[in-house]
């Protein structure tokens, strides 16, 4: 009985843990494809005005 009441317990929680760490993967990717355009678009800013890639 206690053994599941605490399997139980168990298999919530890290369903809650997955749901967290699949939240932060779409964030992550979200963060890594707005810092990709930035760079692209301060490149494309940057060779207009005659000046080299952003370091």
């Amino acid at each position: 009985m206690v053994r599941d009441a605490y399997t139980k317990m168990q298999d919530a929680w890290f369903d809650e843990v997955g749901v967290h760490i699949r939240i932060l993967e779409q964030l992550c990717s979200a963060l890594r494809n707005a810092a990709k355009t930035y760079r692209a678009m301060e490149d494309a800013g940057r060779e207009s005005f005659g000046g080299g890639r952003v370091q």
